[in-house]
């Protein structure tokens, strides 16, 4: 039995960082698509609006505990944090981008899919994406 655990144990620390990133953004991608769900499936907000305001809201959180919890890059002195801040929101903006020509292009331009299955799936897309963002240009260790 002993053995069991000590191999999970094993396990979580060899992907702990992999763990709290899947945590973690799936966290924000539910905040992500909860606010776009409200903004526009309840107040019919146009497509593009909702899924900016959504995207924002997705980025504040998203940077806060990939910073605290996924990467633990330490120090909020102003040069680091501001480095760390604009890198991550241009990587985002990136991602953002094709969130938002991906959802419009099947919802609004091609086929017409329903919002929301579409924003889905291009949320799976933007989880790879940004992971790849954040572990090696964001908050990539620093080597001595």
């Amino acid at each position: 039995m002993r053995a069991g655990w000590k191999r999970w144990a094993d396990l979580y620390h060899r992907y702990e960082e992999t763990f709290w990133y899947l945590v973690f953004g799936g966290l924000t991608t539910l905040l992500n698509l909860a606010v776009f769900y409200v903004l526009y499936e309840w107040m019919h907000i146009d497509t593009v609006v909702s899924n900016v305001i959504a995207w924002i809201a997705g980025v504040l959180f998203a940077f806060v505990t990939n910073k605290l919890f996924v990467f633990r890059s330490e120090g909020w002195n102003g040069k680091k944090v501001w480095w760390e801040l604009g890198t991550f929101v241009s990587a985002r903006l990136f991602s953002g981008v094709f969130d938002t020509v991906f959802l419009v292009a099947f919802t609004e331009w091609w086929i017409h899919f329903p919002a929301m299955p579409v924003k889905v799936v291009s949320n799976i897309l933007v989880i790879i994406m940004n992971y790849i963002f954040s572990k090696w240009i964001v908050f990539r260790k620093k080597t001595e």
